[in-house]
C-alpha cells in the first residue's frame, strides 16, 4: 500500500496510468494482426480463383456444376469452404492464441497456391 502512496504523484502529474503488456502479450498480439492479414490474403485469392474459374470446365468433382463447368454454386461452396475454415481457426486461436503462428503460415500457404492457380486459370484460353 505504501508503494502506491508514494507513487500517486508521478501518476498523477502523467494523467494516466502505463500498464506495459509482458512479452508474451505483445507477441501473440503481433500474430493476431499477422493472422488477420493471413485471413484477408487468404480470401482475396479465393476470390482471384474464383474469377478466373467462372464458367469454364471444373476439374473439382465437388465444385463441378452444371455440364461440368463452374458456376455460382460452385463459387458459393468455395467462398463457404473458405470462410468456414477461417471461422474455425478464429474460435481455435481465442482459447488457443499461441497457435496464431501455425494458423497464419498455413494461410499465408494456401493463399500463395489458390493465387497461383488463380494465374494459370487466367492464362488458359476460355
Amino acid at each position: 500500500m505504501l508503494c502506491f502512496a508514494l507513487a500517486g504523484p508521478v501518476f498523477a502529474e502523467s494523467g494516466a496510468m502505463v500498464v506495459e503488456r509482458a512479452p508474451v502479450e505483445q507477441k501473440q498480439a503481433k500474430w493476431k494482426k499477422a493472422w488477420a492479414w493471413s485471413a484477408a490474403a487468404l480470401m482475396a485469392s479465393v476470390a482471384a480463383d474464383t474469377a478466373s474459374s467462372m464458367g469454364r470446365p471444373e476439374l473439382n468433382p465437388l465444385l463441378r456444376g452444371g455440364m461440368g463447368q463452374f458456376n455460382a454454386r460452385s463459387a458459393g461452396l468455395k467462398f463457404g469452404i473458405a470462410g468456414a475454415l477461417l471461422g474455425s481457426q478464429y474460435l481455435l486461436l481465442k482459447k488457443h492464441p499461441e497457435q496464431a503462428a501455425w494458423a497464419t503460415t498455413g494461410n499465408f500457404a494456401a493463399a500463395g497456391l489458390t493465387s497461383s492457380i488463380a494465374v494459370r486459370n487466367f492464362r488458359l484460353p476460355k
